[in-house]
């Protein structure tokens, strides 16, 4: 039995799926795989001990503008994977209203 209703919650599922995929290729390319090389401690005491001051002074700077970068991407997905989730949130209770009326015009039609 093809209701308008379920032709809709079918609509929106297919809609809804669709989205969380393109938030996960998202995710999955924004998302930092493995440590840059400047993570390594060892690799880091190697290169203070045999630099200038104008490279610590560079190095610095550059260091400070990738972590103020990395606290912004941060937030950045916090808040994409938050609405993320009150917008499944909504459309699992939308779900279960249409179900649950379209359950009672079967009860009520057989």
């Amino acid at each position: 039995m093809k209701t308008k209703r379920l032709v809709r919650l079918q609509t929106w599922t297919i809609i809804v799926l669709v989205a969380y995929a393109l938030l996960a290729g998202y995710l999955f390319f924004t998302i930092p795989a493995g440590q840059p090389i400047w993570s390594s401690i060892g690799y880091a005491n190697s290169e203070i001990k045999t630099a200038d001051l104008p490279r610590l002074q560079s190095d610095l700077h550059s260091a400070v503008s990738s972590l103020a970068t990395f606290r912004h991407d941060k937030n950045e997905l916090l808040i994409i994977c938050f609405v993320a989730m009150v917008g499944v949130v909504g459309f699992f209770a939308w779900s279960l209203f249409v179900i649950g009326r379209v359950k009672r015009e079967i009860d009520h039609v057989g």
